[in-house]
């Protein structure tokens, strides 16, 4: 069954948070984001640095893009 998550990730050295989105069948895929940010991020800091949570579950790939803009206006970095 797919289901559409926003996810946050957390890098644990700086603190800096990103929030994406992801559709996924599986929620433990490993999935850590494809922005630009976040991968060079991740590149610099090394994917160990990084936690990520789901802080929502969503039920429509229009419900998931409302609600993500809705995370990203409290000041999180986009994905």
């Amino acid at each position: 069954m797919i289901k559409y998550f926003i996810y946050i990730i957390t890098n644990q050295i700086n603190g800096k948070q990103y929030v994406g989105q992801h559709v996924t069948e599986n929620e433990d895929d490993l999935y850590f984001g494809s922005g630009l940010l976040i991968r060079a991020a991740i590149k610099k800091y090394s994917i160990e640095n990084f936690s990520k949570s789901y802080i929502e579950e969503c039920f429509s790939y229009e419900e998931l893009n409302l609600r993500e803009t809705f995370w990203i206006s409290f000041g999180l970095e986009v994905k």
